[in-house]
């Protein structure tokens, strides 16, 4: 009996990763004719080198990679990819999805800037929801939900003490290398985390 269970645990392990690779090989960029990649670039800096410097990074299709160094900047460079049918539709992924930068006292706020993603820094909250059409209106969807999708790989280069919290949620991994902070809290749902 315990042999037939073992084996049924890995007859069912075997298709759940069978799945995994092929819901990874049918690829949304496959889907689409056209594809665009606007790339966004942003410097920016604390008011002083303070112990309790902090930044946020969040994003939610694509990558997070931050490293630490001995300077005072901090570099963004991201890549949004917008993939389409039409060229309009890229058009609209472009004007519709972003990055926003916020800055309050000691903190500093680099988020994905999209119809869906809700930003409260009162309550330090960053919400997302494809879902719905804002964050508080859920009884539509965004029109443009299935007509474009979108991968938006983030780079940060910043000061190696700086605290970071750093999100992600899919079609990304996190990597953080050179930091030498009091707080470290990163979050990945469907990605790995390195560093």
């Amino acid at each position: 009996m315990n042999k037939i269970l073992k084996l049924t645990a890995l007859l069912v392990s075997i298709l759940i990763l069978t799945n995994q690779v092929h819901a990874k090989k049918s690829s949304y960029k496959d889907k689409y004719k056209l594809s665009q990649t606007e790339t966004i670039n942003e410097v920016l800096k604390f008011d002083s080198s303070h112990a309790d410097n902090h930044i946020t990074v969040f994003n939610v299709y694509g990558s997070i990679e931050v490293e630490g160094y001995d300077g005072d900047e901090i570099i963004v460079e991201a890549k949004n990819k917008v993939f389409a049918n039409t060229q309009s539709l890229i058009e609209s992924g472009i004007d519709e999805i972003g990055l926003r930068f916020e800055k309050f006292g000691q903190k500093i706020y680099v988020i994905l800037d999209s119809p869906y993603t809700y930003f409260d820094q009162e309550e330090d909250k960053i919400r997302h929801s494809d879902t719905c059409w804002r964050h508080d209106d859920c009884s539509r969807k965004h029109q443009n939900k299935k007509a474009y999708k979108y991968n938006m790989d983030i780079k940060v280069l910043l000061p190696q003490n700086t605290n970071i919290k750093v999100s992600a949620i899919n079609n990304g991994d996190i990597d953080i290398s050179g930091i030498h902070a009091k707080h470290l809290n990163v979050n990945n749902i469907n990605g790995a985390r390195y560093g």
